[in-house]
């Protein structure tokens, strides 16, 4: 939910507090950190799991979604034996 929220996607109560929201665009909330720290993760053996809770595609055009799917097949290809 904290994703939801700081994008905008929930309550405006809690995801437009005092006008200023959303605090981070959809399309920032997915960049090359997410690739980086999977790829810290799953190169330190300790990784025995990954849960994503919500995504819902209806609520952006798909690059967001692709972006995503890209960083998280291109950390899971270097981590492959």
């Amino acid at each position: 939910m904290d994703l939801a929220f700081v994008t905008g996607y929930g309550p405006s109560l809690l995801t437009d507090i005092e006008g200023c929201g959303p605090l981070v665009c959809p399309e920032d909330a997915v960049a090359d950190e997410l690739g980086a720290a999977l790829r810290v993760a799953l190169a330190s053996g300790k990784a025995v799991g990954l849960e994503i809770i919500i995504y819902n595609p209806r609520l952006e055009d798909g690059s967001v979604g692709r972006r995503f799917a890209n960083a998280l097949a291109a950390a899971l290809e270097t981590a492959a034996p």
